[in-house]
């Protein structure tokens, strides 16, 4: 960190740490943890995803380097919800489809299921799928599951930060009753490349894409921790919730591999 601001001394402290999370190697995560640690700005780089253990030794990227763009592409009407579970990545399955009974309480909406057998990079785990979710809730929220081997949530705790408008909880209720059927399809991974649109931090603006798979998570809402063993969660996917429209703003997947833990969370748009 020395080096980095003898090197550009009128540089903000913000993107000098910045620098070091965009370096990433070892002798950057080392720096990163005992800059963190003697500063107290631990906070800063868990925004930007890294996780700093009480060894205080290394940083650890929560999330993976290898990025896919997500593109959605609609299925038959005639299509039904077991003919598409069966799909590697399907948008707008039945909440019974993808939770238990006791979790299904605290569970509205599906937005998209990914096969992360697909996904390079991920820590081990004990279970081949997640599932993006949304609670009945306008605010800001992270909703965090318990997830079986058999890829179900079995247990859910919703976490607010901001109360309900009730306005607007009403009308969400509504969408959640006459729009459950609606916006089916699957996704498709896409390679970073020449031919998607860059543009504020995400590819949103290539044609049909609305999120992305790995890469760090955006920072605009605090990254969840685990709720049984407190460490920051890896970041698997953030989308538009436009995806398959229900509240606004993005919408992001987080795991915990020791815990079977898997974090959906609110934020707003950038």
């Amino acid at each position: 960190m020395r080096r980095l601001y003898h090197t550009d001394q009128d540089c903000p402290t913000y993107l000098l740490e910045y620098m070091l999370a965009a370096i990433g190697t070892p002798a950057a995560r080392a720096a990163m943890a005992e800059y963190a640690t003697s500063t107290h700005r631990q906070k800063n780089f868990m925004d930007l995803g890294f996780w700093l253990p009480a060894d205080g030794k290394i940083a650890e990227a929560r999330f993976t380097q290898h990025r896919s763009a997500l593109r959605f592409q609609p299925v038959a009407d005639t299509l039904t919800p077991e003919e598409l579970i069966k799909l590697p990545h399907p948008v707008g399955l039945p909440i019974s489809l993808v939770a238990e009974e006791k979790a299904q309480t605290m569970i509205s909406w599906h937005y998209l299921t990914l096969d992360l057998t697909q996904v390079a990079g991920l820590p081990t785990l004990a279970f081949s799928r997640a599932h993006l979710v949304s609670p009945l809730h306008t605010g800001s929220w992270t909703l965090f599951c318990t997830i079986s081997e058999q890829n179900l949530y079995t247990q859910a705790k919703l976490s607010t930060s901001e109360d309900e408008d009730p306005e607007q909880l009403a009308l969400l209720r509504a969408q959640t009753i006459n729009y459950q059927d609606a916006g089916k399809g699957e996704l498709r991974l896409l390679p970073y490349d020449d031919q998607l649109v860059y543009r504020n931090g995400h590819t949103q603006s290539t044609a049909h894409v609305y999120g992305d798979v790995g890469g760090p998570p955006l920072g605009l809402s605090e990254n969840p921790s685990c709720p049984i063993c407190g460490k920051l969660m890896f970041h698997l996917c953030t989308i538009a919730s436009t995806l398959r429209e229900y509240g606004a703003g993005f919408r992001s997947a987080f795991l915990c591999e020791d815990c079977q833990q898997v974090a959906s969370q609110s934020s707003g748009w950038n």
